[in-house]
């Protein structure tokens, strides 16, 4: 399950029937978690960097790894002062670290793309 979290889903389709429309998308998914960390940051205080480390395998086999290099980028910048104490200059929520994420990986996406167009046409011509 670890390994690929989505199995779940899969294997909820398989024993239960639930339609394939009912299974949540990853972003929404991972839109959900968000909240929830923010809640629990503000809270309890507890850091970014050990909240965000489950969805670290979010994307294993799947197109992703560049979202996951972004958004520990981004937690990897909230430095704790204390236990439960944040630099109030780094003060995000994690919903926006992941928006971020989230945009930056579609740009290194569509980037890549473009490039991999630039090689076919260089190739050809």
């Amino acid at each position: 399950i670890r390994e690929d979290p989505w199995f779940l889903s899969q294997l909820d389709q398989h024993i239960y029937g639930i339609a394939t429309d009912q299974i949540p998308d990853p972003i929404g998914v991972l839109t959900e978690y968000a909240g929830f960390v923010d809640q629990v940051h503000e809270a309890h205080g507890t850091r970014y960097s050990v909240l965000a480390r489950p969805l670290f395998g979010f994307f294993h086999g799947r197109k992703g790894r560049v979202l996951r290099r972004h958004l520990a980028h981004a937690v990897a910048q909230v430095k704790p002062l204390g236990k439960g104490v944040v630099d109030q200059r780094h003060s995000v929520r994690f919903s926006e670290l992941l928006q971020d994420a989230l945009a930056k990986s579609e740009m290194e996406h569509a980037q890549s793309i473009a490039d991999e167009e630039y090689v076919k046409v260089a190739q050809i011509g």
